[in-house]
């Protein structure tokens, strides 16, 4: 086995086992929350936790993605020659540009609160709850800054205590607050969780790289650039958080409440939480595929690696979970729930789409290609919109579904075909084998066993 399959199951076996008692936590907290809130609290959870998302990725000036780029190639571990002083300068620039970012998320939410409300909802008035989130996205642009930091510099044992930390913590903080105050205790919850998580973060990133303050007006000006190419994926971020938002609304206007608790139900069995696993695994892969960034070959050889590890550890755990949903969803939350699970285990077949198009998608971030990153992130946001309120009317929430497998197989074509013509990029044999079959698998149980719900 090459030192890259290694570098990359030694990951895969970190991150998975604590993710693994992350789900177990999560799902936990899924449990008692769904119990306390029911289906319509958990919509009003959903459309506040997307309109969050999309605040955040919509000011962060997109230093989560850019900072770990610069400061990859400026840590003496990254580039010979680079110096301490350097990654230092690196270090103070992105400290000073995300509490800038934090400051615009905190007025801009307070500004857009009203416009969102009324976009988000036909009924009431939610203004302030949407007002209220201001810190909370703050708190977040502040996270983001340490956190590409710590993934810049590889720290990933430091960045998977953050990942315990923060899901114990969002466990003890939301089940006393919605069981004592309900839906009210929503907002709170966010930012409780959101401050949790900045602390622990701040705790190890400034131990690690002690804060200093000291030329801030030039690091201010000697932040352009990074900004500069972070505001493309803020685009791009802007994009993804729209999707979402415009998904929980479409469903609260056409539906309920309910039907918005159900659809998000689904989300995070299907999306979320297998999501997490991906995601994690980021943290290492991203900053791995920065330092080669310049190598054309090297970059397709780690990209299909990638592909292949991540076909094999995903394909068993979405064939288990789709036969298990049936048992698995009403022990998860409650049987008040049952309706969302024909759409998770559809779901799940575009999750394992997804294991295939996120590692070569990587590959723009990698490189610098914000403006196609930007491109081809409106691209899947028009799909997405497009076949999801077509599924939606044509089959129901299921429908939805099946707008997802198609949103990401259309992207997984369009990927393989635009960057074979952009920089001669092949999918390998084995990765293809894998996809191909595995894929195959995985409808046929699906075949077999969904129930279309009629909700």
């Amino acid at each position: 086995m090459s030192t890259q399959y290694r570098s990359i199951l030694k990951y895969v076996g970190l991150f998975g086992s604590i993710q693994g008692l992350n789900l177990m936590v999560g799902l936990l907290r899924g449990k008692l929350v769904a119990l306390i809130l029911g289906p319509s609290g958990m919509g009003l959870s959903s459309m506040l936790n997307t309109a969050v998302s999309l605040l955040s990725s919509s000011t962060n000036l997109g230093i989560g993605i850019s900072g770990v780029k610069e400061l990859s190639l400026a840590l003496p571990e990254s580039t010979e020659g680079a110096s301490q002083e350097a990654a230092a300068r690196k270090i103070a620039i992105i400290r000073v540009w995300s509490l800038i970012a934090a400051v615009l998320g905190l007025s801009c939410t307070c500004l857009v609160a009203p416009l969102i409300d009324m976009l988000s909802f036909s009924w009431g008035n939610h203004t302030l709850h949407y007002m209220l989130l201001a810190p909370t996205v703050a708190l977040m642009a502040v996270t983001g800054g340490e956190t590409a930091i710590l993934k810049a510099a590889r720290e990933l044992k430091h960045l998977a205590m953050i990942q315990i930390f923060t899901v114990v913590m969002s466990l003890f903080i939301a089940v006393p607050i919605y069981y004592f105050f309900g839906e009210s205790g929503i907002v709170p919850v966010l930012f409780l969780t959101a401050l949790a998580t900045m602390l622990a973060t701040v705790f190890y990133s400034y131990r690690l790289f002690p804060l200093q303050l000291k030329n801030i007006r030039q690091h201010i000006s000697d932040g352009g650039p990074m900004v500069k190419l972070g505001l493309s994926f803020v685009a791009a971020g802007m994009v993804g958080s729209s999707v979402e938002m415009y998904i929980r609304a479409f469903l609260n206007v056409q539906a309920d409440l309910e039907t918005v608790g159900l659809y998000y139900a689904a989300f995070l069995i299907a999306i979320t939480y297998p999501s997490s696993l991906l995601g994690s695994l980021e943290n290492e892969y991203f900053s791995r595929l920065s330092a080669v960034c310049a190598d054309s070959r090297e970059m397709c050889r780690m990209v299909n690696a990638q592909v292949e590890v991540l076909l094999m550890v995903m394909f068993p755990i979405i064939a288990v979970l789709i036969i298990a949903l049936p048992i698995a969803l009403p022990m998860l939350f409650s049987t008040k729930f049952n309706g969302a699970i024909p759409l998770a285990q559809v779901t799940l077949l575009a999750m394992f789409l997804r294991s295939a198009t996120m590692p070569i998608e990587y590959s723009l971030l990698a490189r610098g290609e914000s403006r196609r990153f930007f491109y081809m992130e409106a691209l899947w946001g028009a799909l997405t919109v497009g076949f999801l309120t077509i599924g939606y009317h044509l089959f129901g929430l299921i429908g939805m579904g099946y707008g997802w497998v198609a949103e990401y197989l259309s992207e997984l074509i369009i990927i393989l075909i635009a960057f074979r013509l952009l920089w001669g990029f092949r999918l390998s044999g084995k990765a293809t084998a894998l996809l191909l079959c595995e894929g195959a698998v995985l409808v046929a149980i699906c075949i077999a066993i969904v129930q279309p719900s009629p909700i």
